[in-house]
């Protein structure tokens, strides 16, 4: 690795409104990104509780699901679209550091961007995930099935970056 070797690409704190289990309101997830690592502290004595180093590859965009569980958008940053490789999302248990994947691109299914990239959990369990550089914003369902897709067109031919999307409740 060389350059910019921390490389800190998202800061999240666990919400006092979410059901606590191994992490607790107030507990801070960070992302070091070169070094495949998303660590949670807890704020008042700023101990690290959690380590995760190595599951992932140049990742971004890890979210706390529950009070046991977090989601990693993997960037899985081996070779690159063309290699075969596809990005995916993966969810770890905390209390064993068990590892799945929910999501991923494949042959048939590209999903992949070498930077950024960024999922939302929906409350009906399906993924809002953007594929940063292919600049496309997808919805799958739990199964993996493409709901709906928004590929960023700025002119015949030319897709343009997606950086970040978020759905928003019906009610606003």
């Amino acid at each position: 690795m060389t350059g910019d070797t921390l490389h800190m690409n998202d800061v999240e704190v666990f919400s006092a409104s979410m059901q606590p289990g191994f992490f607790r309101p107030g507990d801070v997830m960070i992302s070091l990104r070169n070094l495949n690592a998303v660590l949670v502290f807890n704020q008042d004595d700023w101990r690290l509780k959690y380590l995760s180093i190595g599951k992932v590859i140049r990742h971004h965009d890890p979210d706390f699901v529950d009070g046991n569980t977090i989601s990693i958008f993997d960037n899985f940053q081996l070779g690159g679209r063309e290699d075969g490789m596809q990005s995916r999302i993966i969810v770890e248990d905390a209390r064993t550091g068990e590892t799945r994947v929910v999501f991923s691109g494949n042959p048939e299914r590209q999903f992949y961007t070498e930077i950024l990239g960024k999922h939302q959990r929906l409350p009906n369990g399906n993924q809002l995930l953007i594929e940063a550089q292919a600049g496309r914003i997808i919805e799958v369902d739990t199964e993996g099935r493409l709901v709906w897709e928004l590929n960023n067109l700025i002119e015949p031919g030319t897709l343009a970056a997606v950086t970040d999307a978020i759905r928003l409740p019906a009610s606003l």
